[in-house]
C-alpha cells in the first residue's frame, strides 16, 4: 500500500464557475423582475374583476331562487377592501339598508388597494325572473395602473369593465387603457 494515487479525481465546481453562474442569475432576475411584478398585479386585477362578475351572477341565481322577492347586489370600497352584499330588498325601496334588508351573503374581495373602482359603490336590483329592476350604474370599472414599459416611464391602466344589459345579462371585458372608465 505504499503506492497511493496522490491525485484523486476531484468532483465539483470551481469558484470562478460558481461566480459566473451567480452573475448570470442576477442579471436575468434584474431584467425579468419588473415584468413578473406587473404580471402578478395584472393577474390580481383580473381575478378581482372575475370575482365581482361571479358575485353578480350569484345575485341573478338568488333572484330566481327567492321567487317574488327583489334581490339586490351592492358593493362598496372600504379602506382598500371591496365588500359585496347580496340581500333581499325587504322594503322594496331599491336601496341597500343594512338595518332592514336581509343580507344573504357578504363577501370581501380581499386586499385591493391597487384597484380603483368607478363608481366607488353601486347597487343592482333583480326581479324574480333575474331581469334588472333597478341599477345605479350600467357599467362598473375596476382599474389598476402598472408600468408595463419601464423605459418609457408611462403607466398603463388595466381596465376590467362589467356592463349590465336590460335583460339581466352581463358582459365582462378586460382591456388596456390610458384612463379609468375609458
Amino acid at each position: 500500500m505504499a503506492f497511493q494515487n496522490r491525485r484523486q479525481k476531484v468532483m465539483g465546481f470551481t469558484l470562478i464557475e460558481v461566480v459566473v453562474v451567480l452573475c448570470i442569475i442576477t442579471v436575468l432576475t434584474s431584467v425579468s423582475a419588473p415584468f413578473l411584478i406587473n404580471l402578478l398585479g395584472r393577474h390580481r386585477s383580473e381575478s378581482v374583476g372575475l370575482y365581482m362578475y361571479s358575485l353578480y351572477k350569484l345575485c341573478t341565481v338568488e333572484a330566481l331562487k327567492q321567487g317574488d322577492k327583489t334581490i339586490g347586489c351592492h358593493y362598496q370600497d372600504e379602506d382598500g377592501e371591496i365588500i359585496f352584499y347580496t340581500f333581499i330588498d325587504e322594503n322594496e325601496n331599491n336601496t341597500f339598508d343594512p338595518n332592514t334588508d336581509s343580507v344573504l351573503k357578504e363577501s370581501i374581495a380581499g386586499e385591493t388597494a391597487h384597484i380603483e373602482l368607478s363608481p366607488a359603490s353601486a347597487s343592482v336590483f333583480f326581479h324574480h325572473d333575474s331581469r334588472i329592476k333597478s341599477i345605479s350604474a350600467n357599467t362598473i370599472f375596476l382599474c389598476s395602473s402598472f408600468d408595463l414599459e419601464e423605459s418609457t416611464g408611462s403607466l398603463d391602466i388595466i381596465v376590467n369593465e362589467i356592463t349590465f344589459l336590460d335583460n339581466g345579462f352581463m358582459h365582462l371585458e378586460n382591456k388596456l387603457g390610458s384612463s379609468c372608465g375609458v
